[in-house]
């Protein structure tokens, strides 16, 4: 007779009609709280989506248990910093839950990652919220970093300034036609009056979707750190608080900046390619139009 107080476990019980390996099992889109090191004296917590997934590599298996993978992850980040080293440590912690069936997992954090930014002139400040994804995967013993990030810039279109400079050079010519000799204020007066501007170069939001594979799991990871750097080398990422002479800091910003696609692309290339502790990078760069219904898209890879 059967021990009723047992509750049955088809999993490990009951055997699979059709006998074969599965390259992943799990769950996707777990709801999951980490804490994180951003700068503050004391870890912050986010929420993050994350994917959980082991490897079914007995064919006579009939599945998993999808519950160890959750309450695993669950009690891990209760305390612990989500970094790429305790993605590795929790990987393995996933593998040991499994490990009669089991030789490889895989874990995915999907999340914004919240940095607090200063303007760019005056004291005040904003939150940006940065679309990041972590990724490790542990085949065999063998541990990839996968990182995805998003960063937002604003890019002013060099062909449309130099077609607004035209023609703002022909309102000039009108303006003081037939005149010998000019007088510094008046065309000073001239410049900062609304008259003066008949033509704008048209600008758009963008965005750099970028992954990054690492050789090895990078030790002293510091995202915020690797933010600054995207930033700067596109040299107008999108602000969050702004005063007046933050926004006049903006518009010198993307005049000196101004780029197709292809320029912001060869940009993140140049840097990418610099960082020897890559494995391999990828990129898709959109300039979200304003002249257009479309996208203007430029997208790169590491050189082999």
């Amino acid at each position: 007779m059967k021990n009723l107080e047992t509750k049955p476990d088809v999993a490990l019980e009951v055997g699979s009609e059709i006998k074969s390996q599965i390259r992943w099992v799990g769950m996707s889109e777990v709801e999951l709280p980490v804490l994180i090191k951003n700068g503050f004296e004391h870890p912050t917590r986010i929420f993050t989506k994350a994917d959980l997934f082991v490897s079914l590599d007995d064919p006579n298996a009939k599945g998993i248990h999808m519950s160890r993978l959750y309450l695993k992850s669950k009690e891990f980040f209760a305390d612990k910093n989500m970094s790429f080293n305790s993605l590795e440590e929790l990987s393995e912690i996933f593998i040991e839950s499994h490990k009669d069936i089991s030789k490889s997992s895989s874990i995915t954090l999907n999340f914004d990652y919240p940095l607090e930014r200063k303007a760019l002139i005056s004291e005040q400040s904003g939150w940006r919220f940065y679309p990041s994804k972590f990724k490790v995967e542990n085949i065999n013993g063998q541990v990839e970093a996968k990182l995805n990030l998003t960063i937002t810039y604003s890019s002013t279109c060099p062909c449309s300034a130099a077609l607004s400079r035209q023609i703002n050079y022909l309102g000039f010519l009108d303006k003081y036609a037939g005149q010998e000799t000019l007088d510094a204020k008046d065309v000073g007066d001239w410049l900062i009056s609304k008259e003066s501007q008949k033509a704008v170069p048209h600008a758009q939001r963008s965005t750099a979707d970028i992954e990054l594979v690492y050789k090895k799991i990078p030790e002293n990871f510091s995202m915020s750190e690797l933010i600054d750097e995207l930033e700067d080398e596109l040299a107008t990422p999108v602000q969050a608080a702004v005063k007046r002479e933050d926004e006049q800091e903006f518009a010198r910003l993307n005049g000196s900046n101004m780029m197709f696609v292809e320029d912001a692309a060869r940009k993140l290339k140049k840097l990418l390619e610099s960082k020897t502790e890559l494995k391999d990078f990828s990129a898709r760069v959109d300039h979200l139009e304003s002249l257009h219904p479309h996208n203007a898209v430029a997208m790169i890879k590491k050189s082999k």
